[in-house]
């Protein structure tokens, strides 16, 4: 199972995708201002309570800045993941923010 965190073109959205291969099983988006930690934290919650999944039994997590098609490939290496696409600023705190979070994951393995 795959989780993409997904900045979209609009300003202050993102949009949580859940992933099993190449099959979109469900999304959710939300709009932050400055607040996306809270949001985040709740939004992944809810997504993956909704598909009752437990986030510790996804087992890779990493940030991926690329293209969707580097998705395909990427998820052919490991069944679980996290990603991060659309190419954000990585000193913005928006990208930290998400950052730190992919590393609370890993950390409370």
């Amino acid at each position: 199972m795959n989780l993409i965190i997904n900045f979209t073109e609009k300003r202050g959205e993102i949009e949580l995708i859940l992933q099993e291969g190449k099959e979109r099983i469900d999304y959710l988006n939300f709009t932050f201002y400055n607040n996306l930690d809270d949001l985040l934290i709740s939004s992944v919650d809810k997504i993956l309570k909704r598909n009752k999944i437990n986030v510790l039994s996804l087992k890779t997590l990493r940030i991926l800045e690329n293209s969707p098609r580097d998705v395909k490939k990427s998820s052919k290496k490991a069944k679980n993941k996290i990603f991060f696409k659309n190419g954000v600023d990585k000193n913005s705190s928006s990208y930290r923010i998400v950052e730190t979070f992919v590393k609370a994951i890993k950390t409370s393995k």
